[in-house]
């Protein structure tokens, strides 16, 4: 018997997670015995969510059900799938907005929007960390909180057992097999990277067709990828994701895609109110392939059901955590060993990997002047708005946490 609880199961975008577990149906058969726990703080939407899980899969479990009750949630738990968003859309609107005046990207992973949004949480996944420590200290913990091999990384300081996962490099693989007519799941491939920036280092048919120079001779890649990856290719001879070609291009984005969710959200929200039996339409309008490319897979792995072997967020060496292709069968996890990549690739994953031990480094520490060596080495964040970054970044900090010890508790915690 499992206790699988999902925090910040009262999203509405929920239920593309439910969708992807009732369409595994050898997953689907290993949870007869499974208590499945939907935690959130927004009762009417938990309450949907929760009745949607019971039409696909009430009497395929054991149990379904919605809680307001964190610690009541976590007690116990054997699974814990981590997909609140601290702070509510509300606080990514305001890193978004503070991004866009910094001349950054608007991302709530990268750049210096993504180390406000680790500095704003830090209370939240510390007050977190705790609770399950004493109350589900043995849970397996599915993290999907960005910026996410931060968040990850604090999580298992803290002494979780805690992973992070990512569609992204699967993502990619799946566009690349498939722009070459191959299947994507039966793909041989490698990986190299951390927190969304990495590298495709080899793909290919069981056949021995190497996928990568295959779509290197194809004039219609970056059609079926994205913008620069066939440049991209031809640079490095590997295939980067495409978080790649912000760096490259480093155009300009408008903040408001936490606007937009929003709008979304309550749109999905009230359909779903009104006919929770009904998977609402406008669903379709965000790519949620994160539940069956990632979270089904790692959720299958652990029950036993089949091996997952694609990528998670896990420790690599001194403390950093980088996406590594794992093999996970029940409680037994293991990184897939490779050959490490060379040449310019490897230029840029050392610098990711300095940039990010940076960014962990200003994390504990919470000094203004780490903050401001972690930012300096962003490439994504302008010179003549270092200095300003990085105030308000530490002023942020100093206003929500003044008597801020190494152990704070956010007593203003806002999870969905």
């Amino acid at each position: 018997m499992q206790k699988i609880t999902v925090v910040g199961g009262s999203s509405p975008f929920t239920v593309s997670l439910i969708d992807a577990i009732a369409q595994d149906e050898a997953l689907v058969g290993a949870l007869y015995d499974c208590h499945l726990v939907l935690n959130g703080r927004n009762t009417s939407n938990l309450n949907a969510v929760s009745d949607y899980a019971a039409t696909l899969l009430g009497d395929r479990l054991a149990s379904i059900q919605p809680s307001t009750d964190l610690d009541a949630s976590l007690d116990g738990a054997d699974i814990v799938l981590l997909q609140a968003r601290f702070g509510g859309l509300a606080a990514r609107a305001e890193d978004e907005a503070f991004a866009a005046r910094m001349g950054s990207v608007p991302d709530e992973t990268l750049g210096p929007g993504g180390l406000l949004s680790a500095f704003r949480q830090w209370g939240a996944v510390e007050d977190l960390s705790r609770r399950m420590i004493a109350l589900c200290p043995n849970a397996f913990v599915i993290n999907l909180v960005n910026p996410l091999s931060l968040v990850t990384s604090q999580m298992i300081e803290n002494g979780l057992n805690a992973i992070g996962i990512c569609e992204l490099p699967f993502a990619t693989v799946r566009l690349l097999a498939e722009s070459q007519g191959a299947d994507p799941y039966t793909t041989q491939w490698d990986y190299e990277g951390l927190n969304h920036r990495g590298f495709i280092t080899r793909a290919g048919t069981s056949e021995g067709v190497d996928l990568l120079q295959e779509a290197r001779r194809s004039d219609t890649i970056d059609k079926a990828l994205y913008e620069g990856a066939g440049e991209f290719l031809d640079t490095f001879g590997v295939l980067p994701t495409k978080y790649f070609s912000i760096f490259h291009y480093r155009r300009p984005l408008k903040a408001g895609r936490a606007e937009m969710l929003n709008s979304l959200r309550s749109d999905i929200a009230h359909a779903l109110a009104t006919n929770p039996d009904k998977r609402p339409n406008r669903l379709a309008e965000r790519d949620t392939s994160w539940y069956p490319d990632a979270v089904v897979p790692v959720l299958a792995g652990r029950l036993s059901v089949r091996p997952y072997s694609w990528t998670v967020n896990t420790v690599a060496r001194e403390g950093l955590v980088s996406e590594q292709r794992v093999a996970l069968f029940g409680e037994s996890m293991t990184v897939m060993t490779t050959a490490p990549v060379q040449g310019p690739a490897r230029d840029w994953l050392n610098y990711y990997e300095t940039q990010e031990r940076l960014s962990m480094t200003a994390l504990k520490r919470r000094t203004f002047d780490s903050i401001l060596q972690a930012l300096s080495f962003d490439r994504l964040t302008p010179t003549e708005t270092l200095h300003d970054a990085a105030t308000e970044i530490h002023e942020a900090w100093a206003a929500a946490y003044p008597q801020a010890s190494t152990t704070p508790v956010n007593t203003n915690r806002s999870m969905e």
